[in-house]
């Protein structure tokens, strides 16, 4: 089974992983629809690095490495709002900052059996 040893068998952190992914496909259909159109190099090659990357996480057998892949692969994919908070910082809002912060400290105190796997 593809979730085995996973946050979902650890308990609650699975929650706040799953909505922070059901938020995040929610902002990228809107960045589609109404987000800037400024892309850069640099936001093309974070995307073939978190692309050539997927395979990686898909075939390892290692659950440790699984998880420092897909790490990688979501910091790749923090690059252009990294790169846009930097040129325009007056943009973004704090809270939701802090509130994603607080939402994961939640997550690591929920899981039962904690590991650099489930965390």
């Amino acid at each position: 089974m593809l979730l085995r040893n996973s946050q979902a068998e650890q308990g609650g952190g699975a929650a706040a992983t799953a909505g922070s992914a059901v938020v995040c496909i929610i902002i990228a259909v809107l960045a589609v629809k109404h987000g800037e159109k400024d892309i850069r190099s640099s936001d093309w090659v974070a995307l073939i690095g978190a692309l050539v990357t997927i395979p990686l996480w898909i075939v390892t057998s290692n659950p440790l490495s699984a998880v420092i892949l897909v790490t990688l692969i979501d910091t790749l994919g923090y690059w252009p709002t990294l790169r846009k908070t930097w040129i325009k910082p007056w943009d973004e809002v704090v809270s939701i900052y802090a509130i994603s912060g607080v939402g994961y400290a939640l997550a690591l105190v929920a899981i039962q059996d904690w590991t650099w796997v489930t965390a």
